[in-house]
This record gives C-alpha cells, structure tokens and sequence, in this order.
C-alpha cells in the first residue's frame, strides 16, 4: 500500500520551507482583544437584535506540522507545509469562556498559486471554512485600512438598526473607546508609540477560492457567508535596544439575518469583527 496517511508528512520538510508561517511557531498571548457581534434577538424576531461589544484576552499556540504534505496532480505533485493551532478567548473581567477554535496554516509551494497561503478554521458553533490568500513584508509599522461593523444594507430611513452603533455623546449606545466605523482604530492605537523595525502581512479571504459551512440552525438564523483574515506579524524594538514579536490581528464573520422595511431586500449584513495585539511568550 503507498502513500498512506499517516506517512503522507515527509521527513524531508524543515521549517524554512514556511516562509511567513514560521515565525508564528509557538505560544502568543494578548489581553487587548474587541469583539464587536450583533445577534438576533428572540424577543423581537422580525427587527430586533443585540450588539455585543466585549473585551478578551486570549491564547493562540502555533505548531509546526513537521514536513511535506503532497498534492498530486497529472503534471507534477505540489508541496504543502503547515502549522496546526488552537486558541482560547475570556472575556475580561468575568474569565468566561468566549470563543474556541483550532485549525491550520498552510503554505503551498512549486506550484504555489495565485493564492499560497491558506487557513482551515473550525469552531464549536458548527462552522468550517478555508480562507486562501497572500503575504508580503515591509519596513515598518503596518497602515490598517478601516474596518466597519456598521450593517450593510440598511436604508438611511431606518434609523433603529444604526442608533446602537453611534456614540452615547450622539444618543447611540456605542461603548468601545474607538469609532464603530473603524474598528482597527483599536489596533493603531495599541501600537502607538513603539519601534516596529519590520512587518510581515498576510491576508485571506473566503472569497479567494474558499468558502463557509455551517450546520443548519446557523444556516437559517445568522448566516455566516463570508470571511477575511489580517494577521500583522511586527518586530519590535523597546527603548532597551531588545527586539520581540508581535501579532495583530482583524478578521471579519459576515453574517447575514433580519430584513429591512423593505421586504423586497435582500438579508442585513452584520459585519463580525475581533481585533486584538498579542506578544511571542
């Protein structure tokens, strides 16, 4: 019997060949995570929903999957090296458990692909997905783009969807110390004041190639259709001359649920966001 699967890992594979991957090997923890959802709300099914904003700390651990796993195909085998990974999120304050998640990183190589970089996630509400995208490497501290939780969708008319994403100073309920407008302001203003010799981006996106599953009663109540992944890899120097690794990271569960006034529309878009900055251990 050839090629069965527990030898399909080749003793030949090292690290080197992770590119962008291998510095995440290891343990990472971060206390300064933002959870931004809203939900439907079982006691107003036809408009009503909650937003969550709620701050967390959490554990990611990285580890190398030891070689090659190969791809065979009719003119030639493509290798792909990996990491597996398991996190752990808690609210702060209360240490509730918040979020679970374990998966993969994979970097695909000769040939690579329009899209080298992929990530396989699964988690207990009964979701998969595979997000495949890019990297690159600059000098410097990383500029974010901005990120709205806002929903999508929504006529201007119906002013009861936006009004908890508006600042309590403007008669919102809004309590996050940045605008629901941009959520990454949380990750600029994280970095603020320190040395970033280096970054290292890498972007997935179910929309390259990938996809969403969810089990049925997620399906049918929050949908969850799309998905986008920015990790910053930095090297910092503090004012010691000593240099450490950081990530940060800003992802986006789109889900979708609740019609508008106008039942003709299609479904709300509920951007899902968490930020957060963690530090190598």
């Amino acid at each position: 019997m050839s090629d069965p699967v527990f030898n399909r890992l080749s003793s030949s594979g090292t690290t080197s060949n992770l590119g962008p991957l291998e510095s995440l090997i290891g343990t990472w923890k971060g206390n300064q995570g933002w959870n931004i959802v809203a939900l439907p709300d079982k006691n107003n099914p036809e408009h009503g929903f909650i937003l969550l904003i709620q701050e967390y700390y959490e554990t990611i651990t990285f580890s190398s999957l030891g070689g090659a796993t190969p791809n065979r195909g009719p003119q030639g085998t493509q290798s792909t090296y990996g990491l597996e990974y398991e996190l752990s999120i808690n609210e702060k304050g209360t240490g509730q458990p918040l979020h679970k998640e374990n998966g993969m990183w994979l970097i695909a190589s000769d040939p690579s692909g329009a899209f080298p970089i992929a990530r396989q996630t699964s988690v207990p509400h009964g979701d998969v997905l595979l997000a495949q995208g890019t990297y690159n490497t600059f000098d410097g501290a990383p500029t974010f783009p901005a990120f709205s939780v806002r929903p999508i969708g929504v006529p201007m008319s119906d002013l009861g969807y936006m009004e908890h994403y508006n600042a309590p100073t403007h008669g919102g309920k809004w309590t996050a110390p940045f605008p629901s407008s941009n959520i990454n302001e949380s990750l600029a203003n994280d970095i603020k004041g320190q040395h970033i010799i280096s970054t290292t981006h890498i972007n997935v996106n179910t929309a390259n190639k990938g996809g969403v599953m969810n089990i049925p009663f997620v399906t049918e109540h929050a949908n969850i259709k799309a998905f986008s992944s920015d990790f910053y890899i930095e090297t910092v120097q503090d004012d010691q001359g000593n240099q450490f690794l950081q990530l940060q990271y800003s992802q986006n569960s789109e889900m979708h649920f609740l019609k508008t006034n106008n039942p003709d529309q299609p479904l709300i878009i509920w951007p899902h966001g968490d930020v957060n900055t963690l530090r190598k251990q």
